[in-house]
């Protein structure tokens, strides 16, 4: 997993910076209760990055098999999310 900070967000288009200083512009709609902001952490897949599509992330289900692609973590100021892919 690759570490990204968000440095911008327009409704569900997030602009990420790696410790690299690269940039990368993802949609990703998230199915939490709270919002993703401004200075957060998202841990995202190398090949989620790799690739144009939207993307849906929400609580993990405790009933099914996950792909380590599928899986990512957001922090947040007040929480540490643990997430799975529901679509993209």
């Amino acid at each position: 997993m690759v570490k990204l900070e968000v440095i911008d967000k327009e409704f569900n288009d997030y602009t990420l910076r790696d410790d690299h200083n690269k940039i990368y512009i993802v949609n990703i709609r998230f199915y939490i209760d709270e919002e993703v902001q401004v200075g957060n952490i998202i841990y995202l897949p190398e090949s989620v990055l790799n690739e144009v599509n939207c993307y849906a992330y929400g609580p993990i289900k405790e009933d099914t098999r996950k792909e380590e692609d599928d899986l990512i973590k957001v922090i947040t100021d007040k929480n540490e999310l643990s997430l799975e892919r529901y679509y993209g």
